[in-house]
């Protein structure tokens, strides 16, 4: 994957500035079924690709899990997160807009919320 200049600054100014905050996970729980939601735009099309990618909120280069949407109108992923996830409170959704006149632009990101640990069973 390859990251540019404006990636990284984009990503680490996500974190900080207010924008759309609308993506989110509906289960946060490692090795369990989730719903990847995202905000769909006006300008969404067929061809419009993203790439979320689910990391360490203070690290923009962290990216343990990461879907590729071919085709953005969705606005939802039905997805299992990976069962080698590390739980914590530091994580965050970003969702980058690639298009050839701005690569990887963030176009939303999600609140800091905890990755939970997946429940033992007794």
């Amino acid at each position: 994957m390859q990251f540019t200049w404006f990636t990284v600054l984009s990503a680490t100014l996500g974190a900080f500035t207010t924008c759309a905050q609308a993506a989110h996970l509906t289960n946060p729980t490692i090795g369990e079924a989730t719903d990847v939601v995202w905000t769909v735009t006006p300008t969404d099309n067929a061809t419009t690709d993203l790439l979320i990618t689910l990391g360490d909120a203070g690290n923009p280069f962290s990216a343990p899990q990461f879907w590729i949407i071919p085709d953005a109108r969705a606005g939802v992923l039905s997805t299992v997160l990976d069962s080698d996830l590390t739980p914590g409170s530091n994580y965050i959704l970003r969702v980058f807009e690639r298009r050839p006149d701005i690569f990887d632009w963030v176009r939303e990101f999600s609140d800091i919320f905890e990755l939970k640990a997946p429940a033992t069973s007794a």
